[in-house]
This record gives C-alpha cells, structure tokens and sequence, in this order.
C-alpha cells in the first residue's frame, strides 16, 4: 500500500475532500463547523507505527479543537518518508487553554483536519452568501430553491474570462473587496447584456484586467512584440469603423475603470473612485495597441469617470469601476451612476445576475447534452 491510498480519508467521511465537493448551500447553513484554533495548540509531535483504530484517532469529533495549518503542515510533509520506514500515525502534544493533552492521529485523519482548515473560508461565504440572499429577496422562489441545491464548490458556469467557485460570489457581500476572476465575469456580462442582440459584430469591447497586465509586459520587452490574444484585440478594431474600449486595471489591490470612445471625445476617460491618477505610460501604451488599426490615439487621460469617492470603509472600487465600464456601453446600463450609498444595491444586483446567469447556463447545457 502506499501514503496516498494509506492517507487518504474515505470518500463517505464528513469532512473528506468528497464531502466538501457535495456539499450544497442548503447544508452550510445547518452544518456546525469545528472550532479551528487561531494560533499554534501543537507542541510537539512525533511519529508512531501504530495504525489507530479509534474513533478519536480517525475521526473528527463533535467540539473537536482542530490545530491551524501552519500547525498540521510541517506533519503532512513529513508523513511520506515516514510512511516509507512503517510510520503509520503521528503522537501530537496539545495544548488547549492552558490544558495538555497526548493524542494519536491517523494519517488519514490529518489529511481531514487539513481540509477543514483549506475549506472553512468557503463555507463561511456560502452560509453568508446564502443567508443575504434569502434576507434580501433577491432571487425568485424557483431560482432560490435551485440555488440551494448547488455545491459551493462548483465552478461557476457560462463565462469565458474566468471560472471560479461559486461561493466566491459572496465578495459582492458588504463593502468587501472583489475577488478579481469576480469581476472579470462581472465585466462580461455587462458585454454579454449589451450585445445579446446584436445582428452584427457590437462596436464594442470590454478588456479584463489581465489585458492591462499583459500590455504593461509587452510594452517593457525589447523589441516590443504583440502576444496572440493582441493581434486578436487589433484585428477586431480594424474591423470596427467605430469602437467603445473599456478596460478595467488592477494595481495595488485598486481597481479604476478607462473607457476609449472613437466617436466622440478622442480623450482616454478614466473613473477612479479614490479619485488616483492614471496609470503610468498609460498613454504611450495604448497608442502601441492602436497603432495601424484606422483608430487614433488619446492624447490625453480625463479623470472625470467617477465624480464620487469611496469612504474609508468602503472596499467598493471595484463596483465602482464595472458600473463606470457599464454607463459608457451607451445601451442597456440602467443609469445608475456609483456612489457609495448605492453600492450595495449594485451588488445586489450583481449576485443576481452571476447566479440567474449561471442557472441559465446550466439548464441550457443540460438540455444541449439531452438533444
């Protein structure tokens, strides 16, 4: 037998990475989750060649204490050579208000305790995720009922910009900042609703915050050189007479939202709800993007996108910086202009439209496989 079919939890355990991929939005909120220590309760440890057959030993226990990871990582890199000299468990000293306790673990059970630990930050969202959304009555009874039955750990369905958990979509709730694949998503859809019916190519184009990341590379190589998804990006603006490109940038944990219209003001708009400047070489950078392309370039970046700041508590830029991308569509945006006041409506509204979406999508791929 080797370590991983020796360590590995059963599938069935509560608490086993299968039962974190089963388990829905519906069971976060009667699921009591184990106490995990917030500094090291682990004093000492050593290995054993004993195979623990205990419940205590191989099972996590109701009001269990469970030790940190910084306290359980440096056992699981240490379990493969132990295991390859007959080790087959671990003697950990604890100590626990002050109290010391001797306990012997199975491997398999500090692979639990890890996934405890690795998993807590996801059901914590999804119960909070959840509970906002019955709270606020923000999706109907069939989507909610529908809701409840998805894993948390399911990946979200129907984006091209990124894929990610969807217990991640609990970041819109309060004044938390956006996970950015968040709103790299959030910024599809605002291109998604803009274009859903258009009959010809849509004038329009919403960048994710890798493509400023990915220019600010290129830009810096010498000889400068465009990647694939850039002869992509210039071979679409040559194909437009006239163009509306929107772009978000992520620098320093701060999102600001610019927005290049090729029929009106030639200027590179930027809305920043800390009111920065723009980006530096910002300009020269995406003269090189537009060069040869029919389209000219800004001559200069107007910081007038955002007329309202964040407060000090506020963690919305990032809400602020789609609902700047999605005013300047020229389409569908309700209207709604940012402010701090407003921002929680817009997320509202933005867990909304990723779950609806999500539903939509999963139906429609469900039905796709049944034709």
């Amino acid at each position: 037998m080797l370590l991983p079919e020796y360590a590995t939890p059963a599938p069935t355990l509560k608490f086993s990475p299968q039962y974190f991929t089963a388990l829905t939005f519906t069971h976060t909120a009667s699921l009591e989750y184990p106490r995990i220590a917030t500094s090291r309760i682990i004093e000492g440890w050593s290995f054993n060649a004993n195979v623990p057959a205990t419940a205590s030993g191989t099972l996590v226990q109701p009001g269990e204490y469970i030790p940190y990871l910084q306290d359980l990582l440096p056992i699981s890199r240490k379990m493969e050579p132990a295991f390859a000299i007959g080790m087959r468990s671990v003697d950990i000293i604890l100590v626990i208000d002050g109290q010391r306790t001797v306990v012997q673990y199975h491997f398999s059970k500090i692979r639990l305790l890890i996934a405890i630990n690795n998993n807590q930050g996801a059901v914590s969202a999804g119960r909070s995720l959840v509970n906002h959304i019955v709270a606020n009555n923000i999706l109907s009874p069939p989507d909610l009922e529908r809701f409840h039955d998805l894993p948390i750990l399911s990946p979200i369905y129907g984006f091209q910009s990124a894929r990610f958990p969807l217990w991640k979509i609990g970041c819109l709730l309060g004044e938390t900042w956006l996970e950015e694949d968040v709103l790299n998503t959030l910024l599809e859809l605002v291109y998604l609703q803009e274009t859903m019916v258009c009959t010809s190519d849509p004038p329009l184009l919403i960048l994710p915050t890798s493509f400023f990341n990915d220019l600010t590379y290129l830009v810096e190589q010498n000889p400068k050189a465009y990647s694939s998804n850039f002869h992509l990006i210039r071979r679409r603006l040559r194909a437009l007479p006239s163009a509306t490109v929107s772009f978000v940038t992520c620098r320093n944990d701060h999102y600001s939202g610019y927005r290049y219209q090729t029929t009106s003001s030639m200027d590179l708009h930027l809305g920043d709800s800390l009111g920065h400047a723009p980006a530096p070489g910002i300009l020269p950078s995406i003269a090189w993007v537009l060069d040869r392309t029919g389209h000219q370039a800004p001559p200069r970046v107007r910081g007038d996108g955002i007329v309202a700041r964040q407060g000090p508590q506020s963690g919305s830029c990032g809400i602020a910086a789609i609902n700047f991308v999605a005013r300047g569509t020229g389409g569908k945006a309700d209207g709604v202009v940012w402010e701090d006041n407003v921002s929680p409506g817009l997320r509202n509204k933005s867990i909304q439209d990723l779950i609806v979406y999500h539903l939509v999508s999963t139906n429609h791929k469900a039905v796709s496989r049944a034709l």
